[in-house]
């Protein structure tokens, strides 16, 4: 288990005045809880042992008397972007009969990319660790994508790139989206991968994250190989399940490769996904998906070990502090 911690201790010094020291790393949940012991004593002197305890603690919900965990909906413990367009939360009454060339305004960007550091080896199993709260922010629900996984055949093709190193791993990564201008990763979104980059697991990605998206929106999908996945999405998305097909097709989509990755394409795709054509996209790159991973990359050494359960709502704690952090920070 694997946590990002934010410790403040107070001291006070000979001035007389407080000062603070505050921490964070991706550390495990027993690090943490043996530096917690030394803060409390470390002269050697073992306390009280109350690491299942604190163990259990950290999994769940919590700060709710009057819910059981098994109400939580799905996505509900989501920390969302504030500043995309939401109508009847930030948008006027009238945006839909906004002028044309202003319409921009109302345009919601997503990026969509997968990460090959999260790894996950074959141990465990849902039986023996199952989530406690997977589906309830991040990843998607555990069984209907397992229902739907076994009807994933090999015409969905992989992008082949990834796929030489999945011996021993039953998730050779983790695919997501996020909105791309602000880098908040969508609700429900979050999708393991076990072999390659295949459209089916990133059309289930897609699919699952309209559910918050409002269909009248129109939609800018960034994507790396958005090229070819695009061609055949509109098919695909036709035989999804009904629970993450319920918005689709959203009222417009449109679909651009990420500034970085665009020059790697052939020059009928640098003309055709160009965001520089896009009114109003102004200085938006796409690439805000990749920051995202440099911040998970340094827990993958931890999740790569961990029952299937364990890893999803660890990962889903990093989500929640990637996105509280960009909550917080959107004033400056």
């Amino acid at each position: 288990m694997s946590l990002f911690v934010t410790a403040s201790i107070n001291t006070q010094p000979a001035s007389g005045k407080r000062s603070y020291c505050v921490g964070s790393g991706k550390v495990t949940a027993y690090n943490y809880y043996a530096g917690l012991e030394k803060l409390s004593n470390n002269v050697g002197e073992k306390g009280p042992d109350c690491y299942k305890e604190f163990s259990r603690m950290i999994r769940g919900q919590g700060n709710n008397s009057h819910r059981l965990v098994a109400d939580t909906k799905s996505g509900e413990l989501a920390v969302q972007c504030i500043a995309c367009p939401k109508p009847g939360v930030n948008l006027p009454d009238d945006w839909q009969q906004a002028d044309k060339k202003f319409f921009f305004k109302y345009f919601l960007y997503l990026a969509e990319d997968c990460c090959f550091r999260l790894k996950r080896h074959l141990v465990s199993s849902e039986v023996r660790d199952p989530g406690l709260g997977t589906g309830s922010s991040y990843f998607v629900e555990d069984k209907p994508y397992r229902e739907f996984l076994k009807g994933v055949t090999d015409q969905h093709k992989p992008w082949t790139t990834n796929t030489k190193f999945s011996r021993g791993y039953a998730m050779t990564s983790v695919g997501l989206s996020v909105c791309a201008r602000h880098e908040f990763v969508m609700p429900n979104s979050v999708v393991d991968l076990q072999k390659g980059e295949r459209y089916a697991n990133v059309d289930y990605s897609f699919g699952s994250l309209l559910r918050y998206v409002d269909p009248r929106l129109k939609l800018m999908q960034s994507y790396d190989i958005v090229c070819q996945w695009s061609r055949n999405l509109c098919q695909h998305m036709k035989s999804m399940p009904a629970l993450v097909k319920e918005n689709w097709p959203p009222k417009s989509l449109l679909f651009v490769v990420p500034k970085m990755h665009l020059p790697r394409h052939i020059w009928s795709c640098q003309v055709k996904f160009l965001l520089n054509w896009l009114p109003g996209a102004g200085r938006t790159d796409g690439e805000g998906i990749e920051r995202g991973w440099a911040h998970m990359g340094p827990v993958a050494t931890s999740t790569r070990d961990m029952g299937p359960g364990n890893r999803h709502e660890v990962l889903d704690d990093h989500f929640g502090h990637w996105n509280w952090r960009k909550l917080t920070g959107l004033g400056a």
